[in-house]
């Protein structure tokens, strides 16, 4: 089974790399013989998001971490681990556009500022293995969300905390508590997922969830696909997208109410954006590119 985790990092970003690469650079360990995974890694540095003259630290310090911490992801078979240094708009979206391949089995999309146990990412693949269907999704658990529509991922083990204290927790505590939780996984009746660490399988990103040429930079991908989703199973079709959670393995933002500055205010308070806004242009269009996908799958009659 190969499997391609897709990372984009923003420079105030550096310090979650450390610290995520330590973890999967552990997680390989865990690993299964016949799970070989491929690696996608950009640091965006693009002038289009970034004013470097106005910035008070200079991109080299950036560029010289990241090549640092490369040897952390050797254990995996590296395909792309790059620095974006120009003035044209680039983003996440961009990166998933790029990492799309015929060759793989599904995708894992990392957000830098996650903790996840070292374990997950062997339970994530071991369960995906197992899943015969042609869409569909594998989430670990989450601790607590903002509000109800979280409840379906999130862990029976926190259902007393209230939905307003969902970012109280220490991240590093709730790691150690994994380790001594039951581990299983359930098919779920709804879809919702953030992709923070979620596998994707080959199909549900190459051609189900796929997104206009025109988006580029940063934008809600989440947001469409969880619409595009739910539309997509209302439909009277044979195929439907499903969604699975390793029940037992949580994971939790390291950048929360208990560490709320966490480890990239720092590097915020030295680096100038600019004042370009894509995402806004992103969200105008998601209704319309809902509607195209949903009148292609009509018409596919699948």
């Amino acid at each position: 089974m190969k499997v391609k985790i897709i990372c984009h990092l923003m420079p105030w970003e550096i310090d979650y790399a450390l610290l995520n690469f330590l973890k999967l650079k552990k997680s390989a360990e865990y690993l299964s013989e016949d799970v070989q995974i491929i690696f996608d890694c950009v640091l965006n540095l693009s002038g289009a998001v970034i004013d470097w003259k106005e910035s008070k630290i200079n991109k080299s310090y950036f560029i010289d971490k990241f090549n640092t911490l490369k040897n952390l992801v050797e254990c995996f078979s590296i395909n792309r681990y790059e620095v974006i240094d120009t003035n044209d708009l680039y983003g996440h979206l961009d990166l998933q556009r790029e990492s799309v391949t015929d060759d793989i089995d599904g995708y894992i999309y990392m957000c830098a500022d996650l903790n996840f146990d070292e374990t997950t990412l062997s339970y994530m693949c071991n369960a995906a293995k197992d899943i015969t269907d042609k869409y569909f999704i594998v989430t670990p658990e989450i601790y607590k969300g903002w509000d109800q529509s979280w409840d379906i991922i999130s862990s029976d083990k926190y259902r007393h905390i209230s939905h307003s204290d969902c970012g109280q927790e220490c991240p590093f505590r709730i790691e150690y508590d994994n380790l001594y939780n039951e581990v299983y996984v359930e098919k779920i009746n709804q879809i919702k997922f953030a992709g923070w660490f979620d596998f994707f399988s080959k199909d549900f990103i190459n051609e189900f969830a796929t997104f206009p040429d025109s988006w580029s930079g940063y934008g809600p991908w989440d947001f469409y696909s969880l619409i595009l989703c739910h539309k997509f199973n209302g439909l009277n079709t044979k195929e439907k997208i499903n969604q699975y959670v390793v029940r037992g393995k949580i994971i939790y933002p390291i950048e929360s109410k208990l560490y709320p500055s966490g480890f990239s205010a720092h590097y915020k308070n030295l680096i100038a954006k600019t004042n370009i806004n894509q995402r806004s242009f992103i969200e105008s269009k998601i209704k319309s590119a809902v509607e195209d996908k949903i009148s292609y799958y009509l018409n596919r009659n699948i």
